[in-house]
């Protein structure tokens, strides 16, 4: 806790700098969110599956390439978070645009921490034909994210 304490004002300015509203938590989870009512859902489902958020992080306010990647250098830097739930639903908010963006971001990322997929709303359809295409699974409910997530940070938890 101690080296958390130490880290957070360094990891808070950085993610401020680019946009992003985050808070420190005890937990193995990182997560990646869109709105602050979708992050504190999906922390509510990580607790009830038996895991711990490790932050409260919403890219809203930059929901862009540089937003989402400095997202997963933060989480991916990080050694408590064992895995990341990358979840959005965007009705302004175009997911098929997101869906390129992520996988963008995706193929240049160096870290091997697992991420699980959950987007939903405007160009679902498309962004799902995209996915598929490329090789990424968007799961089709925020239960069954949660689940995959979980388990594999219990699973990476165990390795480290």
């Amino acid at each position: 806790m101690e080296a958390a304490r130490k880290r957070e004002p360094r990891v808070m300015a950085k993610a401020l700098e680019g946009n992003l509203m985050m808070v420190w938590l005890d937990g193995e989870v990182g997560l990646i969110s869109g709105g602050a009512g979708m992050t504190m859902a999906a922390m509510d489902m990580i607790a009830d599956a038996g895991a711990k958020p490790a932050c409260f992080l919403d890219c809203s306010s930059n929901p862009t390439p540089a937003g989402y990647k400095l997202a997963f250098n933060i989480l991916d830097s990080e050694p408590q978070v064992k895995a990341i739930l990358f979840s959005i639903f965007g009705g302004g908010t175009h997911i098929d645009r997101v869906a390129r963006t992520l996988n963008d971001v995706l193929k240049t990322r160096k870290s091997r921490k697992p991420v699980v997929i959950r987007m939903n709303g405007t160009g679902r359809v498309e962004a799902d034909a995209y996915m598929q295409e490329v090789g990424l699974i968007n799961h089709p409910t925020l239960e069954s994210a949660v689940a995959e997530v979980v388990e594999k940070s219990k699973i990476a938890a165990r390795a480290a």
